[in-house]
């Protein structure tokens, strides 16, 4: 999840939060009202239904990374922490496009919280149970409602006390909350992103911008330097970004909030050159060069329409063509090549967006044809499997809606 992998800088805030004299109240709300519900729910609810969690695929072997006692009594105390890492482990081979690049990050950071304060470990726990039933069916239980409504109302909760105490607060402190709430929300999309429909993960993005608008350095009301948050150590902000892009993209809505991209054609070279220390793709698959390249086309067609100068539209074209695909690591073969297919299909998924809206081109355009039998040669070519045809969905959508 994206709270467990962000870096240590992240953590030093959060403890940087808690130790605000106007905010030590807030971390006891926390405690006590998480932790109450959590000790009173009936042991057997923090069990796993018998057949929970057989017969998953792990190719790559991950849950040797975090897999501790599968036979053991999971409602024991002692065994709360194995077993929120055995959701983990399940969960983060079939939600991350690159699962190993983050495993023991992960299994490092969940761990933290529990040894961090109560009500991290409570909140650890909720996350790990909720994982756990999503895993077992999509549709929840009203168990899982219960833990998705006590997740949702903490964070509002703190929510509600930031935006109130936040004109008291200094700068830092009131940007370093902002980053450490925002990961929550961000968090918390993750997880409902594949039980609830896309209109309502668009909604808690919605409820999030704030937050992202309070993080970012600089004046809030105006553009923000796409290129330079994309390079951003805080994972947060570039999460937000690429979710703010693609959703646009694919639903048809204006982008929440605007972007300057600048000179695209170097800042994308920049790009390539941080590409091992950071990125979006390894959670998604989209390489961030191709978000920047969507924000850009995005931008233009919601100020200019198609009234774009040619030269401008010659450079997006030649940049598309020269946005190098990395290798993606994997132990299995199959993976390996079906992931560095996902990030060409987003290449030929963005041609088509780019012809489509800026030239105004229609879906018989010769241009958009070579498009989409490049994008269909390429998922013709992988074997079925849900990593990696789950993140097929978003570029399917793109190509499919003109």
């Amino acid at each position: 999840m994206d709270l467990m992998i962000n870096s240590a800088t992240q953590a030093s805030n959060a403890a940087s939060y808690e130790s605000l004299p106007s905010t030590s109240s807030l971390a006891k709300l926390q405690s006590d009202s998480v932790l109450s519900s959590v000790t009173h729910l009936d042991p057997s609810f923090l069990v796993f239904s018998k057949d929970e969690g057989e017969g998953d695929d792990d190719p790559e072997g991950l849950k040797e990374f975090m897999w501790v006692s599968p036979g053991m009594d999971i409602s024991a105390p002692d065994n709360y922490l194995p077993s929120v890492l055995q959701d983990f482990a399940r969960w983060v081979p079939l939600t991350m496009f690159e699962p190993l690049r983050v495993m023991d990050l992960i299994k490092q950071r969940v761990t933290s919280y529990f040894s961090s304060s109560d009500a991290d470990r409570a909140r650890s726990m909720l996350i790990g149970r909720l994982i756990g039933m999503i895993l077992n069916s999509p549709v929840l239980d009203n168990k899982g409602q219960v833990v998705m409504s006590l997740l949702r109302a903490d964070l509002n909760r703190e929510t509600g006390v930031y935006t109130s105490i936040r004109p008291s607060l200094g700068p830092d402190a009131a940007r370093i909350q902002a980053g450490y709430l925002l990961n929550k929300h961000l968090e918390n999309i993750t997880i409902q992103a594949p039980v609830y429909p896309l209109h309502i993960i668009i909604r808690l993005l919605h409820h999030a911008t704030p937050l992202f608008r309070y993080t970012c350095p600089g004046p809030p009301d105006l553009p923000f330097y796409l290129p330079g948050i994309l390079v951003d150590p805080e994972f947060n902000l570039r999460h937000f970004v690429s979710l703010d892009v693609v959703l646009s993209v694919t639903s048809g809505r204006p982008a929440l909030c605007q972007y300057e991209v600048g000179n695209s054609l170097e800042l994308c070279n920049q790009v390539l050159r941080y590409q091992v220390d950071y990125g979006f793709r390894w959670l998604h698959g989209i390489p961030d060069q191709f978000v920047l390249l969507l924000a850009w086309i995005n931008g233009l067609y919601e100020r200019q329409g198609i009234n774009v100068e040619p030269q401008v539209l010659a450079q997006i074209e030649c940049e598309l063509s020269n946005v190098e695909i990395s290798t993606v690591e994997s132990t299995d073969p199959a993976l390996k090549i079906g992931r560095t297919i996902v990030q060409e299909c987003w290449r030929h998924a963005t041609y088509v967006y780019f012809y489509m809206t800026l030239y105004d081109a229609h879906s018989k355009d010769p241009r958009v044809e070579r498009a989409l039998k490049a994008f269909m040669r390429l998922v013709n070519g992988i074997n079925p499997g849900r990593n990696p045809d789950s993140f097929l969905v978003a570029p399917m959508i793109i190509v499919g809606q003109f």
